[in-house]
């Protein structure tokens, strides 16, 4: 008769094994990051040079992905260390599927500046 563990039976499909293979990277590693590393980068290795040689070709593909990641994860004092608001103003409506949650913000933020008379 199969043991029973959480009210199932346990058979000897591989789903219902309690124990898990060794992983590669333990969860107590952390990534290492290089020390130039942009603080909002969390997720890739992005120094500030290889930021601005990216933002550097508007007319490249990657761009607007690339733009619209900087103004997602970035906070705004640090966008404008990247990118102008003319910049931001002008390809917004190439950037505008990139941003996610902050969607919002840098309409308010877009609109604000044009009432200020800055755009």
């Amino acid at each position: 008769m199969p043991t029973v563990r959480f009210g199932f039976p346990h058979t000897d499909n591989p789903l219902n094994r309690t124990e898990r293979p060794p992983s590669k990277v333990s969860m107590n590693e952390k990534a290492t990051l290089p020390a130039d590393n942009l603080p909002f980068a969390w997720d890739r290795i992005e120094t500030a040079e290889s930021l601005l040689e990216k933002l550097g070709r508007v007319e490249h593909a990657n761009w607007p992905a690339t733009a619209g990641w900087l103004l997602r994860e970035a906070k705004v004092e640090q966008v404008w260390r990247f990118l102008t608001l003319e910049q931001v103003h002008e390809n917004f409506d190439r950037i505008r599927p990139f941003l996610g949650r902050r969607l919002p913000v840098w309409e308010h933020l877009l609109e604000a500046a044009h009432e200020l008379g800055r755009l």
